[in-house]
């Protein structure tokens, strides 16, 4: 559970919860502090060079289904002591889509939906065609040439055509491997994307 969740669900803010978390003495279990901190750092110096970065990174994707999955690597346990605990995953009876979505300053690139059964192929085809296609169309050049990719660690996402692919349009990605900038697993609250947890609670909610 994010920090952003926790916000959500006790009515509190963001930036409270983030400052309770360590006076209560709660961390969470995995071991990516190293990770995070080299990740932090590159995004604090690529703001101090340009205040505006962050409107330049673009997509990201989140999966929605009928019984309203998550994704294991965003999943996070906040205890005193190490709970030793295992997600349940149920995958019999269940529908899902995957949708891609972007902000670049004020305007939406998107929702693109893909399939659930996402292969590199295909996702390699929809960086070439569709995406690249509909930003030349909506997004000056000068922009799209400061314009940087967010992928997740899905292997679709980061094999070895599609990694070829983005470091010939100008290596600026940012992933979970092999790439200019390694995104830490379970850092959901260093995407700067961080808009899935509020829209898939308004879908959800909706039924």
């Amino acid at each position: 559970m994010g920090l952003r969740t926790i916000a959500r669900y006790v009515g509190i803010s963001h930036e409270t919860v983030r400052r309770i978390i360590p006076e209560e003495g709660l961390r969470p279990y995995w071991n990516d502090r190293a990770a995070r901190k080299n990740y932090s750092r590159w995004m604090l110096r690529k703001l101090q060079q340009n205040k505006s970065f962050l409107e330049n990174v673009l997509f990201d994707e989140s999966s929605f289904s009928s019984q309203a999955l998550h994704n294991r690597q965003n999943t996070r346990l906040w205890r005193h002591r190490n709970p030793n605990a295992a997600i349940q995953n149920f995958n019999q009876g269940h529908f899902s889509i995957n949708v891609c979505a972007g902000i670049m300053r004020n305007q939406i690139i998107g929702p693109i939906f893909s399939p659930n059964n996402l292969t590199s192929a295909y996702h390699l085809n929809f960086l070439r065609s569709r995406l690249i296609n509909k930003l030349r169309r909506i997004i000056p050049r000068e922009r799209r040439r400061c314009i940087y990719f967010m992928h997740d660690g899905v292997p679709p996402h980061i094999s070895r055509p599609v990694r070829q692919f983005l470091n010939n349009i100008g290596s600026r990605w940012i992933g979970r491997s092999s790439t200019p900038k390694l995104w830490p697993p379970r850092s959901l609250d260093l995407n700067p994307l961080d808009f899935w947890d509020a829209v898939k609670e308004l879908v959800y909610r909706s039924g």
